[in-house]
């Protein structure tokens, strides 16, 4: 077994995380590293969304991984040999993507990956992910469910090609643990939402990935469809726990997947850590109070109740 950590490790969000066992390859998230992005970009400083991955390459936004990428985001200019004395650089075939929840910093650079490699969710988290995209304007960063055919131009600008003659072509999506798919989600992910046609695909139900046994876990977040994820590998169970957290209104969620966890008996645990609690005290976060959703509640009401 192998596990490498392209991003997501030392940082709030942007996880990449790639599981390798048995010549399979599953990814846990791939969303946008807002530490790596905000040291070369800001509100009105974007990434050159005509240039493709190329900005987003040289950066460090996305590691160069040859075979996983849509063949649309690659420029004319653009050259493999380039990227070949890169750290992270290596041919790869993804079985697919098991993705926690609907944050940008988990979900965001899935727009980038080959439109067949399927994604792996909860059916809130497939529902919020096509509704955020359906309400925002094209970006490059957002086409995770559906992707809009980038053509180059005679100035080698890669632009969107015409809405009349190219549908929007969308991404596998399987919903994980789910006891059924309510047909009005169905309608609503095979519904085009603009002007441009909608290439749709139902959505599917699966518990597995390549032939690994997968378990999806619902856990508090601030997010709805938040979910945590156990992969049978060949050489045991791996856990991970997207964002999750016990303070929430939900937080016996997140005590009943830690439970549930344990009896798989897991070989591996990746776990965020934005914080850390001690038995008795907060850890390095600057904090003599553990603030949660109750006390918050409770100072909302009574300032509410006080006004006249």
């Amino acid at each position: 077994m192998k596990i490498t950590v392209y991003d997501g490790a030392g940082a709030i969000g942007g996880n990449k995380i790639l599981l390798e066992s048995d010549g399979k390859a599953v990814c846990f998230d791939f969303g946008i590293s807002y530490s790596i992005y905000s040291q070369y970009f800001e509100e009105f400083l974007k990434p050159r969304t005509v240039r493709g991955v190329l900005d987003f390459f040289e950066v460090g936004l996305l590691p160069p991984l040859r075979g996983i990428y849509r063949q649309d985001f690659f420029p004319s200019i653009f050259d493999w040999n380039d990227f070949k004395d890169h750290p992270f650089y290596r041919d790869l075939e993804l079985s697919g993507v098991l993705l926690s929840h609907a944050h940008l910093d988990h979900i965001g650079h899935i727009s980038f990956l080959d439109e067949k490699i399927p994604i792996f969710c909860s059916p809130l988290t497939a529902a919020l992910s096509k509704a955020v995209q359906d309400t925002s304007k094209g970006d490059l960063e957002k086409e995770v469910c559906y992707k809009i055919l980038r053509q180059e131009n005679e100035d080698g600008y890669l632009k969107p090609a015409h809405w009349k003659n190219h549908p929007a072509v969308a991404r596998p999506f399987r919903l994980v643990n789910t006891g059924g798919i309510p047909k009005a989600l169905q309608d609503f992910w095979q519904n085009s939402a603009g002007s441009r046609p909608l290439q749709a695909l139902p959505l599917e139900e699966s518990n597995n990935i390549d032939g690994m046994a997968v378990k999806r876990f619902t856990v508090d977040h601030s997010i709805f469809g938040a979910s945590a994820f156990a992969v049978q590998a060949k050489e045991g169970w791996v856990v991970y726990t997207g964002d999750m957290r016990l303070h929430g209104k939900k937080g016996e969620l997140t005590r009943s997947f830690a439970q549930e966890a344990a009896k798989l008996q897991p070989l591996v645990l990746i776990t965020e850590g934005t914080r850390i609690y001690g038995s008795t005290n907060e850890i390095d976060v600057g904090y003599e109070q553990n603030i949660n959703e109750e006390i918050v509640f409770e100072n909302c009401l009574k300032a509410v109740q006080s006004a006249p």
